[in-house]
């Protein structure tokens, strides 16, 4: 009986909590927000990198040796400033020359038009005949600058290499040392043997030029053959880098064999230079003859209106010629376009600089940049690209510079995607506010970019959370008597980074709502 009471007062006593706890209580306060009004901003955020307004890229559009060296990286330059030269000296002789010639042509037709003198016809066969004896010296020099051209190449093929091969003098050359790349095996053996071949031919070739060759051509197809043999020679070296030591053949015998493939590279790099600078000499000696064969012609014939205006156009030449030279010697020194920094200057006293590693083709022997005249470049991805437009106003900060916030502008927006990581992205541009002090910004930071792309003033609005959205549409919950609520269906507009969504209609001013976003 005992245990019967104890039992009953037990779920009486669970009972009354369960009440307590689990039965709703009439009108319990609930939780409200009120509408209230304010603006609404609606913004990108993005990150982006800092970049110079200005950069430029500088190279020699020719090949000469570096005389002078102006300015070094981290350098500040201003426009015209010269950052390196090369040198000119032959340049300097071309535009003695031209001058010269310049103002040969000029007095002739001042004389022309003064009319001719016997002693000047006289004078003028004089001249033509120093011209016939410079083409003849032009000519025999080029001559010996082809037959040299073809001695470093026989020994560059021959004499420097054939120690690396069995039967190096056969169609069926065969390299003595092993290598970690086949094919450098197989291409070197075969350019080998045509170049065995092609030794002969260029020297039979050679012998047969005479006084009435066409040595220009010839010279041309000498420049040709050396370039053959350099093939040859940098496949060689490909093949003795990747060379493998064995009993035989000890790394000192390699070495030794590399040594003499950089001076063959060195001796057919000189013998080029040898045949292009004899090949100019010959080809403005024969201009030289030309005009003086002219100029005689001219006075033995007497002046006519005719001549006098052929005359004329040889001193427009001439001119032209010199101008020529003038715009060559200007291009011999790097000057700066731009007021800036320098970045890159991989220039060294001494150094032959060609076209192609003065980096015409990709990145310039001097780099410039304009520290003082930053701009942004971010990605924004297409699914927010239709929100930005020129001009929006920017809010830029720095990881770098805590503390420090600010203003730019959108410049520009490239029209072409830029795929990354197999999303759509479109490249934009921001400009920093005039005014501002930017000396503390460096080319390179990462800029945190908060792209103002929509505002609304003095609209309602309430926060994220107290808004109830599902497949019948977007409702608010009202309170109503008795601790009840109800939803009043609400129409939404703009919403910003902070979570406020403007209230476009179905409340107003002051309302109260339930937040329904409250843990």
């Amino acid at each position: 009986m005992k245990k019967r009471i104890i039992i009953g007062i037990v779920v009486a006593a669970v009972a009354i909590i369960a009440v307590v706890i689990f039965y709703p209580k009439k009108g319990a306060p609930v939780q409200t927000i009120k509408v209230t009004r304010g603006s609404i901003v609606e913004s990108v955020t993005v990150t982006g990198t800092t970049t110079p307004a200005t950069s430029v890229e500088l190279s020699f559009e020719t090949t000469g040796r570096v005389t002078n060296v102006y300015a070094n990286v981290a350098d500040t330059v201003k426009v015209g400033q010269p950052l390196v030269a090369i040198d000119k000296s032959a340049l300097l002789t071309q535009l003695a020359q031209s001058q010269a010639a310049l103002d040969s042509t000029n007095a002739n037709l001042a004389e022309l038009k003064q009319g001719t003198r016997p002693e000047e016809i006289t004078i003028e066969k004089a001249n033509v005949t120093n011209a016939q004896i410079g083409v003849s010296n032009a000519q025999n020099s080029l001559t010996d600058a082809i037959t040299s051209a073809y001695t470093a190449a026989d020994d560059a093929g021959r004499n420097k290499t054939d120690a690396v091969f069995t039967n190096a003098q056969s169609q069926n050359p065969q390299l003595i040392f092993s290598s970690t790349n086949a094919q450098y095996k197989t291409d070197v053996e075969t350019e080998k043997a045509s170049l065995v071949k092609n030794l002969a031919i260029w020297k039979a070739s050679i012998d047969a030029l005479t006084g009435s060759s066409d040595l220009v051509a010839a010279a041309g197809d000498m420049q040709g053959n050396l370039n053959e043999v350099k093939g040859f020679v940098d496949e060689l070296s490909l093949a003795l880098n990747s060379a493998i030591p064995t009993g035989d053949i000890d790394q000192a015998t390699l070495d030794g064999w590399k040594t003499n493939v950089a001076a063959a590279r060195t001796e057919l790099n000189t013998a080029t230079s040898g045949l292009s600078a004899a090949t100019s000499a010959l080809r403005g000696a024969i201009a030289s003859l030309t005009i003086e064969q002219s100029n005689l012609a001219l006075k033995e014939a007497g002046s006519t209106p005719d001549q006098i205006a052929a005359q004329t156009a040889l001193v427009a030449q001439a001119q032209a010629n010199v101008d020529s030279i003038q715009v060559m010697l200007s291009k011999t020194v790097l000057r700066s376009p731009i007021d800036g920094v320098v970045t890159r200057q991989d220039a060294k006293l001494g150094q032959i600089v060609t076209v192609s590693t003065s980096g015409v083709s990709n990145s310039g022997l001097v780099s410039i940049i304009s520290p003082n005249n930053l701009e942004v470049d971010a990605n924004i991805p297409e699914t927010e690209i239709g929100k930005v437009s020129d001009g929006q106003t920017v809010d830029i900060t720095f990881d770098a510079l805590p503390g420090q916030d600010f203003k730019g502008t959108i410049k520009k927006i490239d029209p072409a995607e830029t795929i990354i990581d197999g999303v759509v992205n479109y490249k934009v541009t921001v400009d920093f506010v005039a005014g501002q002090n930017t000396g503390a910004v460096k080319s390179g930071l990462t800029a945190n970019l908060n792209i103002i792309t929509a505002s609304k003033d003095n609209v309602l609005m309430l926060p994220q959370y107290a808004i109830l959205q599902n497949d019948t549409g977007t409702f608010v919950r009202i309170p109503s008597g008795n601790g009840g609520t109800s939803d009043v269906s609400v129409k939404i507009g703009s919403r910003d980074q902070n979570g406020m969504v403007e209230m476009v209609s179905g409340v107003t001013e002051g309302e109260a709502v339930v937040n329904i976003g409250l843990k």
